[in-house]
C-alpha cells in the first residue's frame, strides 16, 4: 500500500497525468486510491486504477481487478514438466567391483 501512496504522490505531480493506471496487484491500487482520498480533492475521480490478484481489498474500494488463475497455473506447469521429465532418459553404466 506504501507504493500506492508514493504513486499517487508521483501521478499528483504530474502534468498530463494519465487518466488510467494498471498496477502490479491490489494493494498498490487502493494504496493509491486512498492516497486521493486522503488528499480530498477528488482525484479519484479523474483516474481509473485496475489491480491484480482479485483480492477483497478490490471489492471493498470497488475498483476493478484481473483475477489470475495461480492454482490452475501452477498445476498445468507441474503436468507440463512432469511430462517433459518423464520422456528424458539417462544414461547409465554398471560399474562392477
Amino acid at each position: 500500500m506504501e507504493d500506492g501512496e508514493r504513486i499517487y504522490h508521483m501521478w499528483n505531480k504530474l502534468r498530463d497525468k494519465p487518466t488510467g493506471l494498471l498496477v502490479t496487484n491490489d494493494q498498490v491500487a487502493a494504496g493509491f486510491l486512498l492516497a486521493a482520498n486522503m488528499e480530498s480533492n477528488n482525484q479519484q475521480n479523474f483516474v481509473q486504477i485496475i489491480g491484480f490478484d482479485n483480492q477483497y481489498i478490490s471489492q471493498l474500494l470497488s475498483f476493478s481487478t484481473i483475477e489470475l488463475p495461480l492454482v490452475q497455473m501452477g498445476e498445468t506447469s507441474f503436468h507440463l514438466l512432469f511430462q517433459e521429465i518423464k520422456h528424458v532418459k539417462l544414461g547409465h553404466s554398471l560399474i562392477k567391483r
